[in-house]
């Protein structure tokens, strides 16, 4: 599995992880080092960011929406109970 995180405005690849397995972890690690990348580019991302990315149950994972709030970036999408 391949999972990418782009940023939409310059259309450029800021995160990507693969594995043998698609799990929380790791679409979790792509996004840490997108924005790690941004950070250390100088272009940190601005608290409030929408985050866009399918339904997927490890996009809606609690671990994963917690993530999200912590790095103050708004899903999307709704959790698998909304």
């Amino acid at each position: 599995y391949v999972a990418l995180v782009i940023d939409l405005y310059s259309r450029a690849i800021v995160g990507w992880e693969t594995s043998t397995v698609k799990d929380t972890a790791f679409v979790e690690q792509r996004l840490k080092m997108a924005l790690w990348r941004r950070k250390h580019t100088k272009r940190p991302v601005d608290k409030g960011l929408l985050h866009h990315s399918d339904a997927g149950s490890q996009y809606t994972s609690i671990r994963y929406t917690d993530t999200l709030e912590i790095e103050g970036l708004v899903p999307s999408i709704g959790s698998v109970g909304d």
